[in-house]
């Protein structure tokens, strides 16, 4: 667990922020502040830093399957993950042979 340790932007008054566990991807908390009942909120985004081939994971053929297909990722969610950019993810989808989804289309079914 982290505690991360801030001021409200409106008032200044201290306050402090738990994360259990950091997730790669990212992550968004909001926290009303005690003094000045504004809303804070806090994001952030961890990314993979590997240039070496081997240790990017979007060219691993069937880990972009099961978070494309299975776990039903846009691309621009698996981008957040590997630190690349959607349309890299796109180039790796069809260099695996991945059929891609249409923009805009529903990421889950509901």
């Amino acid at each position: 667990m982290s505690i991360l340790n801030g001021r409200c932007p409106s008032c200044e008054h201290p306050f402090e922020l738990a994360l259990i566990e950091l997730k790669v991807g990212g992550e968004k908390k909001t926290r009303l502040c005690e003094k000045c009942d504004q809303y804070i909120k806090f994001e952030y985004k961890l990314h993979m830093a590997s240039t070496s081939k081997s240790n990017r994971l979007y060219v691993k053929e069937d880990w972009m399957r099961k978070k494309y297909l299975e776990e039903k990722k846009t691309m621009q969610e698996i981008a957040d993950i590997c630190g690349v950019s959607s349309m890299t993810i796109r180039n790796w989808l069809v260099n695996h042979n991945i059929e891609t989804r249409d923009r805009g289309h529903p990421k889950r079914d509901l």
